[in-house]
């Protein structure tokens, strides 16, 4: 904010999705008492950012945040980065470009399939090998909103059957009715 006021202002433009947060209201008011609160009084950061510019940065870099491996003291951490540029590709679990964070931290952008002039650039939020029910959780806890790509919305996920179960009477699979994420008990 203050050394590099072009980058707050780009941050400026970013979601931190602070009102479906709210909503939360235990996992809310656990994040003011014991991150935000403890930051400001413990951490020393009271006389220098606001509350709400803690939970800001909390909310930029949950929703636009990106999960990488570093080594640190001799082992491999997982930690979360945030680049403002990167924060407006979008999702598709069916993807047409992938990530790759360098040892510099610089971030590369590659297709995996032929993009079309004007086609949006898409890449995994989160990792292909999860189930629909487990990716689209995931997805709609994370980033809120709910994906209806190609592969969320068919029942066998492109024919891969990665959320389909083993039938022991008959052994075919047993795959949901439809695509929606709802319990009908």
């Amino acid at each position: 904010r203050d050394s590099d006021p072009g980058m707050w202002d780009r941050l400026g433009m970013l979601m931190d999705h602070k009102e479906e947060q709210q909503m939360e209201k235990e996992n809310w008011d656990s994040m003011q008492a014991n991150i935000v609160g403890w930051l400001r009084t413990k951490g020393g950061l009271a006389t220098t950012y606001s509350s709400e510019e803690i939970t800001r940065a909390i909310g930029l870099i949950r929703t636009n945040g990106i999960n990488i491996e570093k080594p640190y003291a001799g082992e491999m951490v997982s930690c979360k980065a945030l680049y403002p540029a990167f924060s407006f590709l979008s999702h598709s679990c069916v993807s047409n470009a992938r990530i790759f964070v360098m040892s510099d931290n610089e971030i590369v952008i590659r297709a995996q399939v032929d993009i079309k002039k004007g086609e949006e650039i898409t890449i995994q939020y989160i990792s292909f090998l999860f189930g629909n029910s487990r990716r689209r959780k995931e997805i709609s806890d994370c980033w809120m909103f709910e994906c209806k790509c190609p592969r969320c919305e068919d029942t066998t996920e492109l024919g891969s059957f990665l959320s389909a179960l083993l039938c022991t009477k008959c052994q075919g699979t047993v795959l949901p009715e439809d695509s929606r994420m709802e319990c009908k008990m």
